[in-house]
């Protein structure tokens, strides 16, 4: 299925299915993550809550940070290649718009699963938020693992 068939999906479909995609790549980002998951910062939904507790993080060894819908749009629309990806659909903005509320869809998951297993979140409504974790997370050599 192209991006642009999966975008025009329902947003419901497209977020069970990138939680389904990631529960299925699990094996693969905990071998590239090493033996032990050492601190790490993740974008994405490469590491999901229900995952590190079944793996034995404890809540002091994980903080999500989610983005607020604005300021993922804000971010992605500034991305040359998410352009790109949209424009060959039908419709861009449209296709746009679904992908940015299947992201959001998803962080709503994420932050409500990290807050039943006790993780921390950290919610960033401002790019200079959202830049200041970055880099909090690159000055304590935090590392992202490889995209499996």
């Amino acid at each position: 299925m192209s991006p642009c068939e999966r975008l025009a999906q329902d947003v419901a479909t497209q977020a069970r299915d990138v939680w389904t995609i990631a529960e299925e790549r699990w094996p693969l980002t905990l071998a590239a993550l090493g033996a032990s998951l050492t601190p790490r910062a993740a974008e994405g939904e490469s590491l999901l809550p229900h995952l590190l507790a079944a793996h034995g993080v404890t809540p002091d060894r994980a903080l999500f940070l989610l983005i607020s819908p604005s300021l993922r749009r804000e971010r992605y629309a500034q991305r040359a290649w998410a352009r790109e990806l949209v424009a060959g659909c039908a419709e861009p903005t449209a296709a746009f718009e679904a992908w940015m509320s299947r992201d959001d869809a998803t962080e709503e998951r994420i932050a409500t699963e990290a807050a039943r297993f006790g993780y921390r979140t950290f919610a960033a409504d401002d790019p200079a938020e959202l830049d200041a974790a970055m880099a909090f997370a690159r000055r304590a050599q935090l590392s992202q693992p490889p995209t499996p």
